[in-house]
């Protein structure tokens, strides 16, 4: 298994996006751009979705209008001061007028995407926190599809997530802390714990209500004289 630091071995290109007021000195850098991701440069990057949400520090998951979107906060370089720059620089459109399935399908290949390289997808707001947690389950759990090539789509599934763990009261202790992990899984991490906490709250309810019967049980059978209808009523409001 590899370590952390030799997932980095080998240099990774993202796309480059320019911003700036000074037209001159953009169209320079703009030409520069192009004569160095000629069709003979290996590391050249082209505009491909999956390319687009690799140039994203972060997205963010709302509804707008009420419609569904995914707000890209992208990497730029600010032309006028020669400096890397972090702003909302684009909108991934969710198609609204599709069917559910459609919808959900379209949803869930943005989340692996992004999970895919690495971007974190958080919920604009923590009323959308559960949405964005269904979502992202369904992605681990039914997959996406990507394109094959071929003009068709496959259906894949992420190598790397917790979909095996979802339903593991242990899941914390089986997981890999080297890796990304989302603030999706996180939320579906503390769902399966609290579900797990619940259990055990229940349970030590239960014991907790058994111990005491026992002691009344014990005094009850510990009388000379014993009352059975005392003791069955013991007995039935604490089994």
């Amino acid at each position: 298994m590899k370590t952390r630091i030799e997932k980095w071995k080998d240099t990774t290109y993202i796309l480059s996006f320019l911003a700036g007021k000074n037209k001159k000195r953009l169209d320079q850098i703009s030409k520069w751009q192009v004569e160095s991701t000629d069709e003979s440069h290996e590391d050249q990057t082209s505009m491909s979705n999956f390319n687009i949400l690799g140039a994203c520090k972060e997205l963010i998951f709302n509804i707008k209008d009420g419609e569904l979107v995914f707000h890209a906060i992208m990497y730029a370089i600010d032309t006028d001061k020669i400096t890397i720059k972090l702003e909302h620089a684009l909108d991934v459109l969710i198609d609204n007028s599709a069917s559910e399935q459609e919808i959900d399908e379209e949803i869930r290949n943005t989340l692996a995407l992004a999970s895919a390289q690495d971007v974190p997808v958080y919920a604009n707001s923590k009323n959308l926190v559960a949405i964005l947690e269904k979502h992202h389950r369904n992605m681990l759990i039914d997959g996406f599809t990507a394109p094959d090539g071929t003009g068709q789509r496959v259906k894949l599934k992420l190598s790397r997530s917790i979909s095996g763990q979802l339903d593991n009261p242990n899941i914390l202790n089986e997981l890999d802390l080297t890796e990304y992990h989302a603030p999706a899984d996180l939320s579906l991490i503390k769902s399966v714990i609290t579900k797990e906490l619940s259990r055990l709250h229940n349970v030590s309810l239960l014991l907790a209500n058994l111990e005491i019967g026992i002691k009344k049980l014990e005094k009850l059978l510990s009388f000379d004289k014993r009352n059975e209808n005392s003791i069955q009523k013991c007995w039935l409001c604490h089994r």
